[in-house]
C-alpha cells in the first residue's frame, strides 16, 4: 500500500532540491515500512547535502518564488534537512482543507509558547511549505539530532523515566499558559490570511468550520461522528432499537448540561499527538531536543490536550472509559482524585502505577492543570470518550472492516451498541 507512487514521491522530493540548485546523491525514507497495513498519514525523507550551500537559502516552490509565512531561510552550511509530504489518500481519514498550512501555523504558535525558556529550540524550523490543496502538500523543514525515547523508554528506569515525563510536563506546562493570538477566535484549525496572521481554520482531524463556541465544537465532533455512522453499512446510524432516537436526546437535551459549566473556556494549543512517539530526545543526557508532528494540532481548551492521542501510550496519560472496572477503575479514580491510596491497589495487572504517579507528579511540579484540577474535567471526558464510541475506528476505517468476516463485524457492532446504550443509561440517571 504505501509503497505505491513510490518512485514518484522521491522524484517530487529531487524536484523541490533541484528548484532551489541543491544536490543530494543522499535521500533516505525516515519510519518506513513498504509492508505496513495502514496508509502514511505523512511520507518522511532524510536529506544529506554533501556540498552545504555557504549562504543562507530562501527556498522556492512552484506555487511562490516568496517566502511564506511561518517559514525561515535554511542556514547555511546546512548539512542535513527533513521532507514531510503528506498523504492525501482518503484513506488516512485526514480532512485535507488546510492540511500542511494547519501544522506550520502550529508549529509557528508553539515556538512562541516556548520563547524564552529552554525549549525554545526544540521546535523545527519551516523552510518551505505548501498545502494540499494546491497538489502535493509538503514542508521543508529543520534536521533535529536525537532518537525517539517511544524506542527505549519502557526500558527506561524509573528514575529515567520521570526525567522525560519532568520536561514533558514542562513543555505542556508552556502551552497550557500561551495566550494565543486575538487574530485566533475560533475552535478549530489553524491557517495564514493574506497579511501572515494566524487565524481560525477547518481541523485536519474533523471535517467542519471552526466553531466559535466551545458548545459549538463539541456538537460539531458529534455531528461528524454521527454522519461517519450514518453513512457507514455496518454502525449504518445506530437506528436499531430505538438507539438512535436516545442518541439524538442526549445530544439536544442533555450535552448542554455536560457544558454548561465549561461555557467560555480561554482558548489553548493543542498537539494533539504529544507524546514519545513524537519527541528526540540526547540518549546520553535524556535532554528533550525536539517536538515533532504537529499535523493533528488545533486550538482547543486545556482539558484537549488529555484527550484524542497524546499520551495515550503511557499508564495515567489518558483517563479510561466510564464504564471501566477493575485496574482501569482504579487508575480512573485515582487520576481523578490524586494517588494518596495508591498502597491500597491490589490490581496491577495491566496499569504500570509508578509511570503514572510519575507523571502525576511532574504535572504537579511543573505547574500544569492535569485531569485532577480541571473543572468538570471528567464529565468532558467521558463525552469525548463517547464521541468515539459512536464511530469507532475498527467499524469506521474501510481497511479494518475489509479485514474482518461479516461475523466479526456483527460482534464488534454489538459489543460497541452495547456501550452506547450504558453509556446513556448512565448519564440519563445522574443528569
Amino acid at each position: 500500500m504505501n509503497h505505491e507512487n513510490y518512485h514518484q514521491r522521491l522524484d517530487f522530493v529531487k524536484s523541490i532540491l533541484q528548484l532551489n540548485d541543491l544536490e543530494a546523491p543522499k535521500i533516505e525514507t525516515v519510519e518506513y515500512n513498504m509492508n505496513s497495513k495502514h496508509p502514511y498519514n505523512n511520507y518522511i525523507y532524510l536529506v544529506t547535502l554533501p556540498s552545504p550551500p555557504s549562504t543562507a537559502t530562501t527556498f522556492r516552490t512552484v506555487q511562490s518564488d516568496e517566502p511564506q509565512p511561518g517559514t525561515v531561510p535554511m542556514p547555511a552550511n546546512t548539512k542535513s534537512l527533513i521532507l514531510r509530504l503528506a498523504n492525501a489518500d482518503p484513506r488516512t481519514g485526514m480532512n485535507n482543507t488546510n492540511r500542511v498550512e494547519n501544522e506550520v501555523a502550529s508549529m509557528t504558535l508553539a515556538r512562541q509558547a516556548l520563547t524564552g525558556s529552554k525549549y525554545s529550540h526544540i521546535v523545527p524550523d519551516i523552510y518551505a511549505w505548501a498545502s494540499v490543496a494546491t497538489g502535493q502538500g509538503f514542508t521543508v523543514q529543520q534536521y533535529m539530532h536525537g532518537i525517539m525515547p517511544d524506542k527505549v523508554f519502557k526500558d527506561l528506569t524509573l528514575q529515567d523515566k520521570s526525567v522525560v515525563l519532568a520536561q514533558m510536563a514542562d513543555i505542556l506546562a508552556l502551552f497550557q499558559k500561551f495566550k494565543v493570538p486575538q487574530t485566533i477566535d475560533k475552535f478549530g484549525g489553524l491557517r495564514f490570511d493574506d497579511c501572515g496572521n494566524i487565524i481560525s481554520a477547518q481541523m485536519t482531524i474533523y471535517k467542519g468550520e471552526p466553531s466559535a463556541t466551545y458548545s459549538e465544537f463539541i456538537r460539531a465532533i458529534f455531528s461528524v461522528k454521527l454522519q461517519e455512522a450514518d453513512e457507514n453499512p455496518v454502525m449504518q446510524g445506530w437506528t436499531d432499537k430505538g438507539v438512535r432516537a436516545r442518541l439524538d436526546n442526549f445530544i439536544n437535551s442533555r450535552l448542554g448540561d455536560i457544558l454548561k459549566e465549561h461555557e467560555d473556556p480561554e482558548k489553548m494549543l493543542v498537539h494533539s499527538d504529544f507524546s514519545t512517539n513524537n519527541l528526540l530526545f540526547d540518549p546520553s543526557t535524556l535532554e528533550v531536543t525536539a517536538i515533532l508532528d504537529f499535523d493533528f494540532s488545533y486550538v482547543g481548551t486545556v482539558v484537549e490536550e488529555f484527550m484524542l492521542f497524546s499520551f495515550g501510550n503511557m499508564s495515567g496519560g489518558q483517563l479510561p472509559g466510564p464504564l471501566e472496572d477493575g485496574a482501569q477503575l482504579q487508575l480512573r479514580n485515582a487520576m481523578l482524585n490524586g494517588y494518596s491510596r495508591l498502597s491500597s491497589i491490589e490490581d496491577t495487572s495491566d496499569v504500570e502505577w509508578d509511570v503514572a504517579k510519575a507523571w502525576d507528579d511532574a504535572l504537579a511540579q511543573a505547574g500544569a492543570a492535569r485531569p485532577q484540577t480541571i473543572s468538570n474535567f471528567e464529565r468532558i471526558a467521558d463525552t469525548y470518550w463517547f464521541t468515539d464510541i459512536l464511530s469507532p475506528f475498527e467499524l469506521d476505517n474501510p481497511l479494518m472492516r475489509k479485514r474482518r468476516t461479516a461475523e466479526q463485524l456483527k460482534a464488534i457492532r454489538e459489543r460497541t451498541e452495547n456501550l452506547i446504550v450504558r453509556f446513556l443509561d448512565k448519564y440519563e440517571q445522574t443528569l
